[in-house]
């Protein structure tokens, strides 16, 4: 047997990044709880502003959930970096670089 394919970036399964402003009282806790159903992944959560990553595949029926719940999108793209610029955010302290 050879070795398996590589996964190279084109063969990823794409992904998009939404900057989104959360309603008052949202916790990080209370929205990673409420978006892992929706098959997001809280990234970054600052006062009353978040980002998520979402597979490119579950996009836009996230877009029509989020918005029902009451929190309001803001932007989203390709590329994090683009998003925390948009929506006034740093890059996470916590998390170290490798």
């Amino acid at each position: 047997m050879g070795m398996p394919k590589k996964l190279t970036k084109a063969l990823r399964e794409k992904r998009r990044w939404v900057g989104f402003q959360c309603i008052e009282g949202s916790t990080e806790k209370s929205l990673g709880r409420d978006l892992s159903s929706l098959g997001a992944k809280l990234i970054q959560f600052q006062n009353d502003r978040a980002i998520l990553s979402v597979t490119l595949s579950n996009y836009e029926e996230l877009l029509k959930n989020i918005n029902g719940l009451g929190h309001k999108t803001l932007t989203s793209s390709g590329k994090i970096r683009l998003v925390r610029e948009r929506i006034g955010l740093k890059k996470d302290s916590k998390r170290s670089k490798k």
